[in-house]
């Protein structure tokens, strides 16, 4: 009956050195891939596209055919040519949030037709403009042929992982970490003071020379723990390498609204009353022809192919 618990024992034992030796061909195998993919150059473009490939090793087919690297999120991206996976909600939203604007801004100009200067109409139509240009130009712009794909291993690399996770946001945690830095104080400052009595004990020596080389033998040791409460508070924190920020963060990229929106007005600027005349053309099938009249009246464009 004893062998049973130890038959068990074993198969446990072996069970965990094999998990552990798993894990760590596939730890070896993901940061080889890793530094392949920073080696690629930055890439910062819009990427319409967002999949996530988890796997027991990264897959070199996909590696091999990306054109550069970004964090988003916080994890590393590689942008590969072709459309992978979905399609990233961002840019699934941002086609009606842009007809939602353009709608709302003929109906803010249509507000001023109603009962407006013409000041006051001119300004309400650039700001329909500028939103039917967002419009337009929305699918050339931001919807390239790309895909952000992320890599994450498979168990049990990724069951350690999250294990590790785990442990790192609940160290995060402040009261947790003041709670825990107040406790290593007091260990640190008891063991100092049982360290200095056993010390003071081992002195040979008498008398006042055994008083001074006691209070000397308390400076050295508790200003030698000043260090280490130091890197205790520290560490962690802005010290650790692990929190700065990324070199290719795609936060930090021009977002494609942003994107947009400048280049609605540089097409604005540039084309001047061609692209007046496009955006009353577009208006001319929204617009009732009492309002198309005291909009042209308004604004007395050159616009002879729509007879203005």
């Amino acid at each position: 009956m004893k062998s049973v618990p130890k038959i068990v024992s074993t198969v446990l034992s072996t069970a965990l050195i094999f998990i552990i030796l798993i894990s760590a061909a596939q730890w070896v195998a993901y940061e080889n891939a890793e530094e392949k993919v920073l080696s690629l150059p930055c890439n910062l473009s819009t990427t319409p596209y967002l999949t996530e490939v988890e796997s027991f090793l990264p897959p070199d087919e996909l590696i091999e055919r990306g054109i550069g690297h970004r964090y988003g999120d916080g994890e590393l991206e590689v942008v590969v040519p072709g459309k992978l996976g979905g399609m990233d909600p961002y840019y699934e939203y941002l086609p009606r949030h842009l007809s939602w604007e353009l709608n709302d801004s003929i109906a803010y100009l249509r507000s001023f037709l109603a009962n407006g200067s013409d000041g006051e109409v001119k300004m309400a139509f650039q700001v329909v403009e500028r939103s039917y240009f967002m419009f337009r130009f929305e699918e050339r712009l931001c919807r390239k042929n790309l895909t952000a794909v992320v890599f994450r291993p498979s168990p049990p690399l990724k069951w350690l992982l999250s294990l590790s996770s785990a442990l790192k946001e609940l160290g995060e945690d402040e009261g947790l970490r003041a709670m825990l830095f107040g406790t290593a104080v007091a260990f640190i400052i008891v063991g100092i003071f049982w360290l200095w009595l056993f010390l003071v004990a081992k002195i040979p020596l008498k008398g006042p020379l055994k008083m001074a080389a006691s209070l000397l033998l308390m400076v050295i040791l508790f200003g030698s723990a000043v260090p280490a409460l130091k890197l205790i508070n520290i560490h962690g924190e802005n010290g650790d390498p692990a929190h700065r920020l990324p070199k290719c963060d795609v936060a930090y990229a021009e977002s494609c609204r942003s994107l947009l929106f400048h280049a609605a007005l540089d097409y604005m600027g540039d084309k001047g009353q061609k692209a007046t005349c496009e955006v009353l053309n577009y208006l001319s099938n929204r617009l009732s022809q009492e309002e198309m009249e005291k909009l042209v009246g308004a604004l007395s464009p050159d616009c002879p192919e729509l007879g203005f």
